[in-house]
């Protein structure tokens, strides 16, 4: 499993960062855009496994379209554009609701899992292309891209060394105090030299410490976040796609809960 995990990232990642260093604003939210279609398309395969019932044909497709309405609402760098189509998935699943109340009793599980489910993938990913436009967007990207790889690889060899004490054994049996520990520590190393690298700016490095610190912290949130709702569903991984590391979400899961953190820190000023 470690080996096709190794593989998997040599053959993705020059790839990826050769398209982040593009600076092609267009191009770079088309690659988001997919990402978070196989996502959603994913979530919605566990939402159908949690609620114990087959999803629309109506809902996936408004659930996809939304997806690339807010992607290009990103691209277009106009938040507003993106709350007008988390608007309208909302206005559209009223109507749903209306068509098939009568045949389905358990619409209204199927439709709360579908509005989390948008904000939770295509929002969250509209906010990184949102920081790919913002000045120097493209290094912002990749360094948290990089401290989201730190805190994976950090989390895993300190817990698999190190670790004792279970995190969230009901959750993953897997993740460990000091596999947390880690994971931060190597955030913290990987964001402090990249970001000195980037930047050239002692001080600004040392302000993006706590920065490395909070995504750290919310990558792994959500990768046990993302271990729930597999739990609760009853399955490993979200999908196949990617040999060694299974589906799109068990790839993202922690950035999905790291970029807004970052853009939060970026509209702030780091």
């Amino acid at each position: 499993m470690l080996i096709k995990r190794v593989i998997t990232a040599i053959v993705v990642l020059p790839g990826i960062i050769f398209l982040i260093f593009q600076k092609d604003k267009l191009g770079f939210s088309i690659a988001v855009a997919v990402v978070a279609l196989i996502a959603l398309y994913e979530y919605l395969e566990i939402v159908t496994l949690i609620c114990s019932g087959v999803i629309s044909k109506k809902i996936k497709a408004l659930s996809y379209l939304t997806c690339i309405g807010i992607v290009i609402g990103a691209c277009f760098q106009s938040m507003p554009g993106i709350i007008a189509f988390l608007g309208f998935n909302i206005l559209f699943i009223g109507f749903i609701v209306m068509l098939d109340f009568s045949k389905e009793h358990y619409i209204f599980d199927v439709i709360a899992q579908q509005v989390f489910g948008i904000v939770y993938i295509p929002f969250t990913l509209s906010l990184l292309v949102l920081i790919y436009t913002f000045d120097n967007g493209h290094l912002y990207v990749l360094w948290l891209l990089f401290v989201n790889f730190a805190n994976d690889t950090g989390s895993y060899y300190a817990g698999t060394f190190y670790g004792k004490r279970h995190l969230a054994p009901n959750i993953s049996p897997k993740k460990t105090y000091m596999g947390t520990v880690g994971g931060v520590l190597g955030s913290v190393f990987i964001g402090f030299i990249l970001y000195y690298l980037f930047f050239h700016s002692l001080d600004k490095a040392l302000m993006a410490i706590p920065c490395a610190v909070l995504i750290a912290v919310a990558g792994q949130v959500g990768e046990l976040f993302a271990s729930a709702l597999k739990r609760v569903a009853g399955i490993k991984d979200s999908g196949r796609i990617l040999p060694g590391h299974g589906g799109m979400i068990d790839r993202i899961d922690g950035l999905l809960f790291a970029i807004p953190v970052l853009y939060v820190l970026r509209i702030l000023g780091l």
